[in-house]
């Protein structure tokens, strides 16, 4: 489980946990669920990202809220393939690392659009 911070926004809180399954790492890119370490469980839509393009990245509607819908999640580039040709700069590919993964879902956390929880 990672933690990963967020921009100080009303109602938002300042990081976000993630929990990683990282089977096959790196050919094989990492299962990231949105983690509640309150409940020790998948954190409920109440309390996601919210904003044009956190909200896509953390839908409670994709995989019943168990994955990141992100070309460098496994379940959504499985879903997916199309993806690794479309987006090569944000798909995931052995070169990769989970610093790189992080680095994108910060992005997606404290760019102008995140508007908190």
């Amino acid at each position: 489980m990672i933690a990963v911070s967020a921009a100080p926004r009303p109602n938002g809180p300042p990081e976000f946990f993630l929990r990683f399954d990282l089977a096959g790492y790196p050919a094989s890119p990492p299962a990231i669920t949105p983690w509640d370490p309150e409940t020790n469980g998948v954190l409920a839509p109440d309390r996601r990202p919210k904003g044009e393009h956190a909200a896509m990245a953390f839908r409670p509607d994709w995989k019943s809220g168990k994955d990141l819908y992100l070309p460098f999640d496994r379940a959504a580039l499985a879903d997916h393939p199309q993806w690794a040709q479309q987006y090569p700069r944000r798909a995931w590919n052995a070169d990769r690392t989970l610093a790189w993964a992080l680095r994108n879902i910060h992005d997606l956390l404290n760019e102008p659009a995140y508007e908190g929880a």
